[in-house]
């Protein structure tokens, strides 16, 4: 009975201290800057500018868009007092 007690114990510490491990792991990463969507938009408009010669109609027309939304989406935040 005693050791019934004592295993159960044991499997009852070993879990807290393996829910705090992760929880301060998780905590981590949320805490870690992300890269912001018009960073990214920017970066994937400067590669694909600098293969622009290879770029289909599609592609292109597609490109177009993006720098129109990264526009519209600067103009809003300047609007709101924000930067992007």
């Amino acid at each position: 009975m005693i050791a019934v007690v004592l295993m159960l114990v044991g499997l009852a510490i070993l879990g807290v201290f393996i829910s705090t491990v992760g929880a301060t792991i998780i905590e981590r990463r949320l805490r870690r800057p992300q890269p912001k969507l018009a960073e990214e938009t920017k970066v994937l408009i400067k590669q694909r500018i600098d293969g622009i010669e290879n770029l289909t109609q599609d592609d292109f027309d597609d490109l177009m868009l993006s720098i129109k939304g990264l526009r519209d989406m600067a103009s809003r935040k300047k609007e709101d007092g924000q930067g992007i």
